[in-house]
């Protein structure tokens, strides 16, 4: 599965990178220890400092990931974008659609 970790540094983790730290061996060595795959890193501008898009096993291995870099203390914010599978959700959400009861 592809996951999107979007990151905000804490300033300690921004003067790492100003120091030279490498931040993409970092993320390597992160998503592999979990089984994943990096694919890519973007250091952005705006309410997100880095956006990492990973190949991942599954939702575990994820949802791991993440809670080691908030465990890291390196970021203030940290948003994490699991790519879903549409053709077997609609189906199902149909369904459900067809019994919910809305308010009002």
């Amino acid at each position: 599965m592809r996951v999107m970790y979007l990151a905000t540094y804490s300033p300690s983790a921004v003067k790492g990178l100003i120091d030279g730290s490498d931040r993409v061996a970092a993320g390597k060595k992160l998503f592999g220890s979990v089984g994943g795959k990096l694919v890519d890193v973007m250091f952005t501008r705006g309410d997100y400092d880095v956006v990492a898009t990973v190949d991942m096993p599954d939702q575990k291995a994820a949802a791991a990931a993440a809670v080691a870099a908030r465990a890291s203390g390196a970021f203030t914010k940290l948003v994490v974008l699991e790519e879903l599978d549409m053709g077997s959700i609609l189906p199902m959400a149909g369904d459900a659609l067809k019994v919910f009861e809305p308010a009002g």
